[in-house]
């Protein structure tokens, strides 16, 4: 039987695991340190104050340790915003995705939607399509949010677009739950969220029709 300092379950073999699990504790707090800089950023100047060499400084940490983590910045508004829906969560799709009568659906969505955007419109990152730049002013690419995914995957059932044109109906609810809309409405336009909401229903009736 093995019994030296490299066997199965030896010293050496416990060490290895130890130092290992102490590395991944410290990556982790690290990830965490740059993506709670990148937030205190985007509080106080918005996605385009998010650069690298600025996260890297508040976070008291090499640039390099900020590309290793995101490269290229695009993971990191995906971080962000992850940790601004866990203090701050967005309504449940399932409130009403059982209501069976699709502009009755839409409009009760909207309504929480908009109050959702309202009582966080203070916040950063309200809308996916907010992204940092980076140092040399690219903005990376950002995937499709998997919430927006599901509320829409809600709000699809039940309609029948108008002439076959699936792209228009598609393309009006994306209108329809955007933050930028609520904000050009309500924000700006002075509408509350019930009459923005009604505004928006209309516009999905005009584009499409109750499937038979």
């Amino acid at each position: 039987m093995a019994t030296g300092p490299g066997a199965r379950g030896g010293p050496a073999r416990r060490t290895r695991k130890y130092e290992k699990r102490v590395r991944a504790e410290r990556e982790a707090v690290t990830r965490d340190r740059i993506t709670g800089a990148a937030l205190e950023l985007l509080q106080a100047g918005g996605p385009i104050a998010v650069t690298v060499s600025a996260v890297a400084r508040k976070a008291g940490v090499q640039r390099m340790t900020v590309y290793r983590h995101f490269p290229r910045g695009t993971g990191l508004v995906e971080a962000c915003t992850s940790a601004k829906r866990q203090r701050h969560p967005p309504p449940d799709p399932a409130a009403w995705a059982a209501t069976s009568d699709p502009a009755r659906r839409l409009r009760r969505a909207l309504r929480r939607i908009y109050r959702h955007y309202r009582e966080t419109s203070g916040l950063p990152l309200n809308n996916p399509s907010d992204s940092e730049r980076d140092d040399t002013g690219d903005a990376p690419a950002s995937s499709q949010d998997p919430w927006l995914e599901g509320v829409l995957g809600t709000l699809t059932p039940g309609w029948s677009a108008r002439g076959g044109r699936t792209d228009v109906l598609e393309a009006a609810l994306q209108l329809a739950v955007s933050f930028q809309t609520w904000r050009s409405l309500g924000h700006a336009g002075g509408l509350d969220d019930k009459t923005a909401a009604r505004l928006m229903v209309r516009l999905i009736r005009a584009v499409a029709r109750k499937a038979r």
